[in-house]
């Protein structure tokens, strides 16, 4: 591009380019003015995108997490059954035998009964 003098308007083969050279510094900043305020809309619209997003996934997940806790409470196992007042070593159970044991200590050498198939041993409770 060969330089101008400024009394003759500059020129551009692109027919874009010259109409942007063609605006007076006025147009030109109303242009760039539209420009920012379209940008501005466009990311403002993309934020809303974004919260309604976050906003929709949260409240799924704080559905399902209520829905996991109610289907937890319906589908659990009942309870088991009680045993009546009273009852509470389940001596009332045909069969069932009761023994008392007695924890003594005692000095010296202790004789446990065992097993005929194994011979007797002594040991020391100390």
């Amino acid at each position: 591009m060969t330089p101008t003098s400024p009394s003759e308007p500059r020129k551009s083969g692109n027919p874009a380019k010259q109409a942007e050279i063609n605006l007076t510094v006025k147009q030109q900043r109303e242009q760039k003015r539209q420009e920012k305020l379209a940008q501005y809309q466009k990311d403002l619209a993309k934020r809303r995108r974004g919260k309604v997003v976050w906003w929709t996934v949260g409240s799924v997940a704080a559905v399902a997490v209520i829905a996991g806790i109610v289907a937890s409470i319906v589908f659990s196992p009942a309870s088991a059954p009680t045993l009546a007042r009273g009852d509470g070593d389940g001596s009332a159970i045909s069969g069932v035998e009761t023994f008392s044991n007695t924890a003594n200590h005692v000095e010296g050498a202790v004789d446990y009964p065992r097993a005929r198939r194994r011979a007797a041993t002594t040991t020391r409770c100390g």
